[in-house]
């Protein structure tokens, strides 16, 4: 009872936990289900879930959340390895990086997936750092401080030295 009563003031323990001592405190002096939850701002399920859960597994059972239902989300070590291979050392075609989407296209698992391999493994496949050739001869080059566009008359040998 004196741990509930200090959760139930607690100023350091989160809301929800607050919430509930102060309804087993509540339902402990015999109120029932419907003023607790007039009194608390919470519903009657509410109050009757936490009430059932504090009567099988005690202290606990308010304490901790209970899993929720799903199917559990696997990703398996394989699909894991096939991400981040396929993200370090394959050029992806007609791009210069993988973006998720198309990464995942690639690999043949989802976007949100293939997000949190990439978020797991701190890659960032966008932030690679590369550079460009250019395509023109260095001597052509428009930046070329050496063709600074001297001019000839008509009719005269123009020569450009380079």
């Amino acid at each position: 009872r004196s741990i509930l009563t200090t959760w139930s003031h607690g100023t350091a323990v989160p809301h929800r936990l607050v919430l509930r001592s102060k309804t087993i405190l509540l339902a402990a002096q015999n109120v029932e289900s419907k003023e607790i939850a007039s009194r608390l701002g919470t519903t009657e399920n509410f109050v009757s879930k936490w009430r059932r859960r504090f009567a099988q597994h005690r202290l606990a059972g308010i304490e901790e959340d209970a899993p929720r239902p799903g199917r559990p989300h696997i990703i398996t070590p394989e699909q894991v390895q096939s991400v981040v291979n396929t993200a370090r050392h394959v050029q992806p075609p007609n791009a210069t990086h993988w973006s998720v989407r198309t990464l995942a296209k690639a690999v043949g698992l989802k976007r949100a997936t293939v997000h949190e391999i990439l978020r797991g493994h701190e890659l960032k496949p966008h932030l690679t750092r590369t550079f460009k050739f250019s395509n023109r001869p260095p001597s052509f080059s428009r930046s070329s401080p050496m063709s600074s566009g001297s001019t000839s008359t008509p009719g005269t040998h123009a020569r450009l030295l380079v």
